[in-house]
């Protein structure tokens, strides 16, 4: 493939997108409208002085207590691949489980494919009292 100009081919898009220029969701319409009403009381002293009366009606009902509010809004990528998972009471692998399923059901010496097709019509249910990923239990055990 040649890198010169292609006769009749417009010019190419950019390669990369400033976040500024991506698009933003509307947003509920009752935020807004509040924020609106808020930005017309004077947002800054209005928002503190609703904040601060909502942590007094909490404080009173016994739901929060202590005088310094902290709000951490960090964003986590986390590993849920079914590969890393392992059963609580046997500690098997997830592949490992599905190809013992597969093989007590009949299918003989499964394939990858055998396997994949097998666990796709399976009803899966993978709840947190049978599974675990063995990662984050040791990060919790150093605490």
């Amino acid at each position: 493939m040649s890198m010169g100009k292609q006769g009749g081919v417009g010019s190419q898009e950019p390669l990369w997108v400033s976040g500024s220029d991506l698009p933003r969701s509307a947003g509920h319409p009752f935020h807004e409208r509040l924020n609106a009403v808020l930005e017309s009381a004077g947002d800054v002293e209005t928002h503190g002085k609703v904040f601060g009366w909502v942590l007094g009606v909490l404080a009173e009902s016994g739901l929060v207590s202590g005088k310094t509010v902290g709000v951490d809004a960090t964003t986590l990528e986390v590993n849920a691949a079914l590969r890393s998972i392992v059963r609580r009471d046997t500690a098997e692998d997830y592949d490992t489980f599905v190809r013992g399923l597969a093989e007590s059901s009949g299918v003989a010496t499964p394939t990858r494919a055998d396997l994949a097709r097998f666990d796709r019509k399976r009803k899966k249910k993978l709840p947190n009292a049978e599974w675990e990923n063995p990662t984050i239990r040791t990060r919790r055990s150093r605490r």
